[in-house]
């Protein structure tokens, strides 16, 4: 039993051998590959020595080829940031590497192309998996209505904070009612939603007007997320910026642009009707409950640390006295009849 039990231990540890030394064979031969590129794509004073002045690391496999992220450590990556445009998606990079300036590679068979190239003979064609392939660059999805993605996210991702980032376009302002239309047409401004995966944990909130603004973190390098683009100009303002300096129009961002949240606003329409006041007076009857996102809750923890009433505890506290009662419903009531409440 013992001599079983000892060959079974041999197999096991020949076995756990054999699998290693595959890898290491398997890792070595796409080190070779992405050496010999190198010593051919590059000049001769920055070419490879040997094997240890290759990196290779974050290899993937996707649609039958293998996705790595590699450059040749003789030349030290340079603090240049790279923007590159590829099919739908754009790339962002604090660095510049070499051979290849975004350091994102694919390799098919014994042949190595850079990720434009592969993208470009179709050996790649779907590039969403490389969103969360590498911590080294930024990768962002482009759709067809971010009209100003080009001109203005390489500027923002030199303030950004973490890997990850979500870029969208989500409204545009004409101050003209019947603007120009067709490409020609140039927005007063365009209401643009910019986040990262850097988020401090302290929560936040502001009333403007009829809406309120509320997160549970504060983002970076905007507090909720969303800054104002002027194309006319090529500037960009932070949301909250541009409704304390009343940026014309900018109401709109919250009317037409559909962010934050309408005070008394029940059924989530945008729209205050008898509907919100009929649920209010249901709910303080018991015979609904208020929706959980109607509480500001955050603000609950900050009462003890705040001098001052805060300015709004609950969404359907259309008469704003900090409180969710009957009042509110009346004063919804006499709002859309037109009387003073």
């Amino acid at each position: 039993m013992k001599k079983i039990l000892s060959f079974i231990m041999v197999l096991v540890l020949l076995f756990g051998v054999c699998a290693t030394v595959g890898a290491a064979q398997e890792d070595t031969t796409l080190k070779q590959k992405f050496y010999d590129y190198c010593v051919n794509v590059m000049s001769e004073d920055m070419k490879p020595e040997d094997l240890k002045d290759i990196s290779i690391d974050e290899t993937q496999e996707i649609e039958g080829v293998e996705l790595f992220f590699g450059w040749c450590n003789k030349q030290e990556p340079e603090s240049v940031s790279v923007y590159k445009a590829i099919g739908n998606w754009r790339f962002y990079s604090d660095k510049t590497y070499y051979p290849y300036d975004l350091g994102l590679f694919v390799c098919s068979g014994d042949e190595i192309y850079t990720l434009e190239d592969a993208y470009e003979i179709g050996l790649i064609t779907d590039l969403a998996p490389i969103k969360y392939f590498t911590y080294r660059c930024s990768v962002v999805n482009s759709k067809e209505s971010d009209r100003y993605i080009d001109e203005l996210l390489p500027v923002l991702m030199k303030r950004a904070i973490g890997n990850y980032v979500d870029y969208s376009e989500v409204y545009e302002y004409y101050a003209s009612s019947n603007p120009a239309s067709g490409d020609e047409a140039t927005p007063d401004y365009v209401l643009v939603n910019f986040e990262t995966n850097a988020e401090s944990p302290m929560p936040i909130a502001d009333v403007f007007g009829d809406y309120v603004l509320w997160a549970y973190g504060v983002n970076h390098p905007f507090d909720y997320g969303y800054c104002v683009y002027l194309p006319e100009s090529k500037e960009y303002i932070d949301l909250v910026n541009a409704l304390k300096m009343n940026l014309a129009g900018i109401e709109n961002a919250f009317v037409e642009g559909g962010i934050g949240d309408l005070i008394g606003d029940m059924d989530k329409d945008r729209k205050i009707t008898v509907r919100d006041a009929t649920y209010i007076q249901k709910c303080i009857a018991g015979l609904e409950k208020f929706e959980r996102y109607d509480k500001i809750e955050h603000f609950d923890a900050l009462l003890n640390n705040m001098d001052e009433t805060p300015p709004l505890l609950y969404i359907s506290d259309f008469n704003r006295d900090c409180q969710r009662n009957i009042k509110d419903a009346t004063a919804i009531q006499k709002h859309i009849a037109g009387l003073e409440y």
